[in-house]
């Protein structure tokens, strides 16, 4: 027989962080309840148990598989049973063998009688923080709520007076694609899917773990400071691709990411246009790598990441023009030999031929003959100076910029 003593219901309530708790007067909105949950939350957790993980007391018992998984994802919660009466003891088991045998039996009858001291506990608290009629549904007339668990009570709690619509729950799940800030600890992300996960749970409608993980890849992807460490989860065994290993992944990653910031210093002016300019060219490049590997994702995670590429190859050609133009300025203030001078050259580097290195076959009303016939005509300049002629063309300058003009 046990000898340890289990705490009763009512030394359980008084040791509870919260031995009071909300009280709800009629029929209670969505957020009352939760604010009444999470205080029972905290009352479970308050006790210690190995089981579910070890970290987080008797949690798992008052919460749904689904919202659990979000929590300690490897170790699922299994409540205590009624491990019976005392093990028989056979006359030739040796002393050891029935000393272990009396000390598991134990261990066991005293979690479960602590199991069943901590449901009573939390029922007397609820029947005390809600109106009787509320439970009236649920509760049994010759039992009372002895055979239903805390859980349980929650759960009808919720069915019957949480009112989660559709559309609450479309837009909850929409929330777990919101964008997240790298600077953030990924911390943030993992409250957001359990907070997300608790509340499509209670709506009847939990999200299996690869829609969540699905949907995590897409937020760390579009901050496009993660692509090298993308693909090396997609490169990942399917087993090892659980939401576990990918928080590890990640938080190492971003551990990654500000090392590297920090060693990193800035550069501005021209250098730093430069490398701004190669920067978004490799993003450009990997994000379209990395479309193609995010393919199971659903619609319209694969849409905010074609809309991410296409914002990127605007920030790049409005930099390449810009350095262009710079480039164009220096050498103006520089008073360097680009201004054509007569002659087929001469020793001027920077014109072979009569046609200077720069010249890409396009022309500008305002930038002259060195503007990239691809991206920057005469119409569709971004810099236009005062009385620019957008039908201005290499044919026809309209009087305006010679600057670079091929020498005959």
């Amino acid at each position: 027989m046990s000898n340890q003593i289990v705490p009763s219901p009512d030394d359980m309530i008084t040791s509870f962080p919260n031995p009071t708790l909300p009280t709800i007067d009629g029929e209670a909105p969505y957020e009352q309840l939760v604010e009444l949950r999470d205080s029972i939350k905290e009352n479970y957790a308050s006790i210690p148990t190995r089981r579910g993980g070890g970290e987080y007391g008797y949690l798992g018992g008052i919460l749904s598989n689904a919202v659990y998984n979000t929590i300690c994802p490897l170790t699922p919660f299994m409540p205590p049973t009624n491990p019976g009466v005392p093990p028989t003891i056979e006359a030739q088991t040796t002393a050891i063998v029935s000393g272990n045998m009396l000390r598991i039996w134990n261990e066991a009858s005293r979690e479960w009688k602590e199991w069943q001291s901590l449901e009573r506990a939390a029922k007397k608290q609820l029947v005390t923080a809600v109106p009787s009629g509320m439970l009236v549904g649920i509760r049994c007339p010759h039992r009372g709520f002895n055979n239903i668990s805390a859980r349980t009570m929650l759960e009808y709690l919720f069915d019957n007076y949480g009112h989660i619509d559709q559309q609450d729950l479309i837009n909850n799940r929409m929330k777990l694609t919101e964008e997240w800030d790298p600077n953030l600890p990924f911390s943030h992300i993992t409250q957001r899917v359990q907070a997300v996960q608790e509340y499509a749970t209670d709506g009847k409608r939990p999200i299996n773990k690869k829609d969540i993980m699905d949907a995590i890849y897409t937020v760390v992807f579009n901050t496009g400071m993660f692509y090298e460490d993308c693909e090396k989860w997609n490169d990942k065994d399917p087993t090892d691709m659980t939401w576990t290993n990918f928080q590890n992944h990640f938080i190492e990653a971003q551990r990654r990411l500000k090392r590297r910031q920090k060693a990193t210093t800035k550069v501005g002016g021209y250098h730093g246009a430069n490398a701004v300019v190669q920067d978004q060219l490799g993003q450009a490049n990997d994000a379209l790598i990395n479309l193609a590997a995010a393919a199971t994702a659903d619609r319209e995670m694969m849409q905010l990441q074609a809309k991410t590429i296409a914002d990127q190859m605007r920030t790049i050609n409005d930099l390449t023009q810009q350095v262009k133009d710079k480039d164009l300025e220096i050498a103006r203030l520089r008073n360097t030999n680009i201004t054509p001078t007569p002659g087929s050259g001469g020793n001027n580097p920077k014109w072979i031929n009569g046609k200077h290195i720069w010249d890409q076959g396009g022309y500008c009303h305002s930038h002259g003959f060195f503007a990239d016939p691809a991206n920057h005509t005469s119409k569709t300049c971004k810099t236009k100076k005062d009385g620019h002629q957008d039908e201005a063309t290499r044919d026809n300058p309209m009087g305006c910029s010679l600057f670079g003009k091929p020498r005959k």
